[in-house]
C-alpha cells in the first residue's frame, strides 16, 4: 500500500502522510517510533500547509526515489516535537473514547428509564376501568399505542447502542 509525504521544495522539508485510509477518509498522519503509532489525525499536515502558503508543495508516494531522497535529505516538520505530539494525540483519542462510552452508559440508562416510564404507564391504562364499549376501545387503543412505544425505544436501543 502507497505512504504520502507532502513537501515545500523551498524550505526542503516534509510532513509524512502515511497511508490514505480511505474508510475514513483521510491519512494515517505523521508517526513515532518511540510510541509505535500514526497521529491518526490531520492536525500538522494543517498546521504544514498554513506554515508553507504560497511555497510549492509537492506530494510523493513510497513507490519513488524521490520519496527515499527527500526522507534521507529533507528535514521533517517538528521533527523534535513529533513524540509529544503523537503521545498528545493517542491521550485525546482516549479521552474521547472514554467519553463516548460515558456517553452511551448513559443513553442506555435514559432508554431504560423510558422504557419502563411507558410499560408503567401500559399497565396503568390496563388497569383502568371503562363503562362503556367506546370506552373500552379508547382505552384499548391507547394502551396499544403506549406498549408499541415502549417496544420501539426496544429497538432503537439495539440499533443505536449495539
Amino acid at each position: 500500500m502507497k505512504e504520502y509525504l507532502i513537501f515545500c521544495t523551498a524550505c526542503k522539508e516534509y510532513t509524512y502522510l502515511g497511508k490514505y485510509l480511505r474508510e475514513k477518509g483521510h491519512f494515517e498522519g505523521e508517526y513515532s517510533l518511540l510510541h509505535n503509532q500514526h497521529s491518526q489525525d490531520d492536525q500538522l499536515l494543517c498546521q504544514f500547509l498554513i506554515k508553507h502558503v504560497g511555497h510549492p508543495l509537492k506530494v510523493w508516494h513510497n513507490q519513488t526515489e524521490e520519496y527515499s531522497r527527500i526522507l534521507r535529505e529533507s528535514i521533517r516538520y517538528l521533527d523534535d516535537e513529533m513524540d509529544d505530539y503523537i503521545d498528545e494525540s493517542y491521550q485525546k483519542r482516549l479521552y474521547l473514547e472514554e467519553r463516548r462510552k460515558r456517553e452511551l452508559d448513559q443513553s442506555q440508562v435514559h432508554f431504560h428509564v423510558l422504557e419502563r416510564v411507558l410499560e408503567e404507564e401500559a399497565h396503568s391504562i390496563a388497569k383502568t376501568p371503562t363503562y362503556t364499549p367506546a370506552e373500552s376501545q379508547f382505552w384499548l387503543g391507547k394502551e396499544q399505542g403506549v406498549r408499541r412505544a415502549a417496544e420501539l425505544i426496544k429497538e432503537w436501543q439495539g440499533r443505536l447502542l449495539g
